[in-house]
Parts: C-alpha cells; structure tokens; sequence
C-alpha cells in the first residue's frame, strides 16, 4: 500500500514538472515572438501577396499591440505542442504495451510534421489563394486591418494543420476496429458531404475559404485510408 503511494505521488509529481516546464516553456517563448512579431506580421504580409495590393490599417491605436501579443502567444503554444505531446509520452510509455510503442512514436512524429506542414501551406499558400481569389471580386479600394488580415490567416492556417490530421485519424478508427476499411471506401460520397460541412464549419465565412478547404480535406481522407493498406492495417 506505501509502495502504491509512492508511485502515485512520483507520478503526480512527474505531471506537475511537465506542466511547470510547459509553462515556462511558453513564457519564454512568447518573448522571444514578440521581439520578433513585428518582423513575423511582415513575414506573412509577403507571403500572402498583398502589400501595395490593399491598404492596410489599424483601426485603434492599442490594435498593432494586441495583434503582436495574439501572434506570440498563438507561436508559443504551437511550440509548445510538440514539447507536451512528448513529455506526455515519455510519462505514459511504461504504460504502453512494447508492440504498441513504434506505433505510438510513428503516429505522434507523424502528427508533429502534419501540424507544421498544415500551418506553414496555410500561411504561405492557401490564405494568400483565397485573398488573390476574394480581390478579383472587387470594385472598390480596399482597406483591411491588420487584426482582421492575420485573424484570417491564422484561421486558415489552424485548420489546414487540422485538416492534415485526417491522414492520422483514419488509419486509427480503422485500426481500434471503430468502422471498416471497405464501409469508408463505399461511403466516398457521404464523406465528401461530411467533409463539405466540416469545412464550411472551421473555415472562414466566405464561400472561397470553404471550397478550398474541401480539396486537401478530401485528400487527407484518401492518403489516410491508404496508409492503413500501407501498413498492412487491419481491415475489419
């Protein structure tokens, strides 16, 4: 029985270090972002293609300052992401069974690179597609807030990384025997739907956003499903 309250004390002070380092992780980080920010936000601004394009403003003076403390804070925590999910890991790993393990590590690097690739095809491809498509609508000058431009960013952004964990989530279900290979396979024509409406429900709300969405969410969907026949997943 002191054994046993040993070994819940040690775990539970394991989990208070992961979450104090996380922490300090973050507010370090967020320091760092936001010596940075202002070269960050004309960072994004090239890439996106629209300086000189639109004119860009700040509707309040205090704007620029909440738009550079968002920005680091939302660079902090995807930093901070890999470092918990592995923390997370090495603190659950006595508790995986060994032929689990590189499974485990395969899905968790996968997800990592997934959340990257998502963010940076985001921020350097798909936002600025969907601002050079909604520009070749307009008849009149156009003047967008720095907040709103990067707010737009980001959102794309975030659910491209999100998007991307769809090639994670379907080798999964499949594999924790949840649906089968070939239900997913015949029922193309109802996840297009589902894909459609969860598009429409994480993109921003235009029309463009959500089209554009559809395309690498589907995609995702098939790379998922041929993972799984990749690794000789179960087929249910």
């Amino acid at each position: 029985m002191e054994d046993q309250k040993k070994t819940i004390i040690q775990h539970t002070k394991e989990l208070k270090k992961i979450v104090f380092l996380f922490i300090i992780q973050i507010i370090i980080t967020f320091f760092i972002s936001f010596y940075f920010s202002e070269k960050l936000i004309n960072f994004i601004i090239y890439f996106i293609k629209i300086d000189g394009v639109v004119k860009i403003i700040t509707l309040t003076p205090f704007e620029i300052l909440q738009v550079r403390v968002n920005l680091s804070f939302m660079i902090a925590f995807i930093i901070g992401i890999p470092i918990i999910l592995f923390s997370l890991y090495k603190f659950c790993k006595p508790c995986i069974l060994e032929k689990y393990i590189k499974k485990v590590k395969f899905y968790l690097f996968l997800s990592i690179f997934l959340t990257i690739l998502g963010l940076g095809l985001g921020t350097t491809l798909f936002s600025g597609l969907v601002i050079k498509t909604l520009m070749q609508l307009q008849i009149f000058e156009m003047m967008w807030s720095i907040k709103t431009i990067l707010s737009f960013v980001t959102m794309i952004s975030l659910s491209i990384a999100l998007i991307l964990q769809t090639i994670i989530i379907v080798p999964l279900i499949i594999e924790l025997r949840i649906i089968k290979r070939e239900t997913l396979t015949k029922s193309r024509g109802i996840i297009l739907i589902i894909i459609t409406i969860l598009s429409a429900i994480i993109s921003p709300p235009d029309i463009f956003s959500m089209l554009i969405l559809v395309l690498p969410f589907y995609i995702s969907f098939e790379l998922g499903l041929l993972i799984n026949r990749l690794k000789g997943g179960a087929r249910w």
